[in-house]
C-alpha cells in the first residue's frame, strides 16, 4: 500500500454514512450524494496532483537525485487511485444511471470554482487593506469628518455571484453536522406540510357552516 497520500477522510465518510442511510430514502440520498461528490472532488485533487508531481519525480530519479524508491511509491498510489475511481464510479451509478460517466468532471468543476472564489477573496481583501488605511489616515487628520466607502465591492463587482454560486458546492461537513442538518429540513418539511394541511382544514369547516 503507498504512503504518498494520507489518509482519505471523504471517501472514510462516505463509507460510514453508507451505513447509517439508505439511498432510497430521500434524505439519506441526499446524505450521500453530497459525502460522495466530496470523495469525488479529493479524488480529482490527488489525480491532479499526481499529473503535476510525476514527471518531475522521474527526472530527479533519473538524475539520481533521489532513489527510485519514491517513484515506486507514487507509482503506487496512482495504481490505488485508479481503483478507488473505479469503485467511485460504480458507486456513482447506483444514485443514477449514467452519473458514474460525469461525476470526476463535476467534481472538477466544483474545485475550479472553488478556487476562483478564494482567489476572489483574496484579491478583495488586497484591494481593502489599502483602502482601510486611507481612511484611518483621513479619519486621523480629521476627526469630525465621516466617510463609509464599500471597497470590497468596488473592487470585485462580480464577488457576490461567486458567492451565491459557491453555495452550490458540496460543504466539508463531518457526519454528525450532516445528519442534523437533515434532521433540522426533515423537522422544517413537516411542519410545512401541517400548516398546508391545517389551512385545508380551517377551509373545509367554514364550508360545512
Amino acid at each position: 500500500m503507498s504512503t504518498y497520500f494520507g489518509d482519505h477522510m471523504p471517501k472514510r465518510q462516505y463509507v460510514e454514512l453508507a451505513e447509517m442511510y439508505e439511498i432510497g430514502d430521500e434524505w439519506g440520498a441526499k446524505i450521500l450524494t453530497q459525502a460522495l461528490m466530496r470523495r469525488a472532488m479529493m479524488d480529482v485533487q490527488r489525480i491532479m496532483q499526481i499529473r503535476e508531481e510525476k514527471p518531475s519525480l522521474q527526472n530527479l530519479v533519473r538524475s539520481g537525485v533521489v532513489g527510485e524508491a519514491m517513484l515506486e511509491n507514487i507509482n503506487a498510489a496512482e495504481s490505488e487511485l485508479e481503483l478507488e475511481c473505479q469503485d467511485l464510479i460504480a458507486e456513482a451509478d447506483l444514485f443514477r444511471d449514467g452519473w458514474g460517466k460525469t461525476i470526476l468532471q463535476e467534481a472538477g468543476s466544483f474545485i475550479q470554482l472553488q478556487n476562483q472564489q478564494n482567489q476572489q477573496k483574496a484579491q478583495a481583501q488586497a484591494a481593502a487593506e489599502p483602502q482601510s488605511h486611507a481612511g484611518h489616515s483621513h479619519d486621523h487628520s480629521d476627526p469630525n469628518h465621516s466617510h463609509s466607502h464599500d471597497s470590497t465591492a468596488e473592487a470585485n463587482p462580480n464577488i457576490t455571484e461567486i458567492e451565491e454560486t459557491a453555495d452550490d458546492v458540496p460543504e466539508l461537513l463531518t457526519k454528525e453536522e450532516l445528519a442534523e442538518r437533515a434532521a433540522k429540513e426533515l423537522l422544517a418539511e413537516e411542519e410545512v406540510n401541517k400548516k398546508k394541511n391545517g389551512g385545508k382544514a380551517s377551509k373545509s369547516g367554514k364550508k360545512k357552516k
